[in-house]
């Protein structure tokens, strides 16, 4: 598989997932639950869809390394996916995120395969829940 059509199967599985914690979970980004929870829900729905991979939430990735969510072989150096999470309620500074994501798949003690930046809008306002960039 060309890294071209790995990436396009990971955009659809994280459309998929993310599709789906906006139908199943609304009560949580209405009411602009905490990252960790919402973190959570995301995590449940990643499970279901990269079969034959652990996927945590706040598992230490490294020394000082603690992505919001981690798609990887536990006990291995094998991590296919770092996920951080931006709530629009409380963005941080998107080059400081894409540089802690960049920094995940450069370190040699973690060398992630790909990692993802999630913006997720929360409270009542109506359209796109979310929006995710590969870094």
């Amino acid at each position: 598989m060309t890294d071209g059509s790995a990436q396009k199967e990971l955009r659809s599985r994280l459309d998929v997932c993310l599709g789906q914690l906006s139908r199943l979970d609304i009560h949580l980004l209405r009411t602009d639950e905490t990252e960790a929870a919402i973190a959570h829900r995301l995590a449940v729905y990643l499970g279901q869809h990269f079969d034959g991979w652990d996927v945590d939430c706040g598992y230490s990735a490294g020394r000082r390394a603690y992505p919001d969510i981690i798609v990887h072989h536990r006990g291995t150096k094998e991590n296919l996916l770092a996920v951080d999470i931006e709530k629009s309620s409380h963005p941080s500074s998107a080059g400081i995120s894409r540089a802690r994501l960049e920094a995940y798949k450069s370190d040699p003690e973690l060398e992630f395969r790909y990692a993802c930046l999630v913006r997720i809008r929360v409270g009542e306002e109506p359209g796109e829940r979310f929006s995710y960039e590969l870094v």
